[in-house]
């Protein structure tokens, strides 16, 4: 589009059909957009500035709302700021390795002006609660047929250090931790059946820790915790071996009831080589909270250059 920004035009066509209870129709959805990116030449600074908008029309066959071609425009803008403190270490020179630690804070403001939707059909949406897959995004919604409406800061501190054993080798994370959260200045539901309306501005506080001490070793926990009432909402937990190509993944989720529905699981999965081609997996989920198995399952891997059985 210019040597510093980038136009797209995204645009898609779905065909629902609901046997039962739901709506039989098309939906057509329209997002143009421009990215400005922008960073210092010596690195350590970058930025991404985004406006843009979304149109969606439906064509509804058999529906129980008074309108059957009902519409819905939203308009968007997004300014998302990196810093990258960065450390090189001296090399070793007897063991050749290398150690690289890098400190970054994100910042990110998303404003997204969204109409009411709750009289919009909902082929494939639902609000999904805070994740690291989501903290740095205006739309908290799955699908297309909702929009949030947001005027919201978010900020991640991200805090890595990096291992280069040899000459050649790429780098690997020895230790990530990092920490995130927001704060929504507007505070209101596009659709209530869908999205309650938070009740403080700030988010729950999401932590991070991954540790690697070594290359065929991993530790990882994650979770969130209400400052405002004092708890964990939930977290996760979980140790992964390998060694000659055989593989142990030990993990644990706990969600609390206040938070959402009450689950504890614990799951085990792994593989054993048998040769040089075939290998032996396994998996088991239990429930704590039920007391049941979930998923228990046993299997053979054949693995041919060209194809696997």
């Amino acid at each position: 589009f210019s040597p510093n920004s980038i136009l797209h035009i995204d645009q898609q066509s779905t065909r629902f059909s609901r046997r039962s209870g739901g709506v039989d129709g098309w939906r057509v959805n329209l997002h143009p957009y421009i990215e400005i990116p922008w960073a210092l030449e010596a690195g350590g600074l970058s930025a991404v500035l985004m406006a843009g908008s979304q149109h969606t029309r439906y064509w509804l066959q058999k529906s129980a709302l008074a309108n059957s071609n009902p519409t819905r425009t939203t308009r968007e803008a997004s300014l998302e700021v990196r810093l990258d403190f960065e450390r090189i270490g001296e090399r070793d020179e007897d063991t050749q390795r290398l150690w690289r630690h890098v400190v970054s804070p994100i910042m990110r403001y998303d404003y997204v002006d969204a109409p009411n939707q709750s009289l919009l059909p909902n082929f494939d949406s639902g609000f999904g609660l805070l994740t690291w897959s989501n903290l740095l995004s205006g739309n908290h919604f799955s699908g297309l047929d909702r929009i949030e409406k947001s005027n919201r800061f978010s900020a991640l501190l991200e805090n890595r250090l990096q291992l280069k054993s040899e000459q050649g080798a790429a780098a690997r994370d020895v230790l990530i931790v990092r920490g995130g959260l927001s704060y929504d200045l507007l505070q209101k539901s596009i659709d209530p059946a869908l999205q309650a309306t938070p009740t403080r501005p700030f988010s729950n506080l999401l932590g991070e820790f991954i540790w690697q001490p070594l290359a065929n070793m991993r530790l990882y926990t994650s979770g969130q915790y209400n400052p405002a009432d004092r708890y964990w909402t939930n977290y996760n937990a979980a140790i992964g071996f390998s060694a000659s190509g055989n593989v142990l993944n030990l993990a644990y989720q706990f969600t609390d009831r206040r938070y959402s529905t009450k689950a504890q699981l614990f799951s085990a999965s792994g593989s054993v080589g048998l040769g040089k081609r075939l290998k032996a997996t396994g998996l088991w989920q239990y429930d704590m909270v039920t007391k049941y198995t979930q998923q228990t399952s046993v299997g053979l891997q054949y693995e041919h250059p060209c194809w696997t059985f």
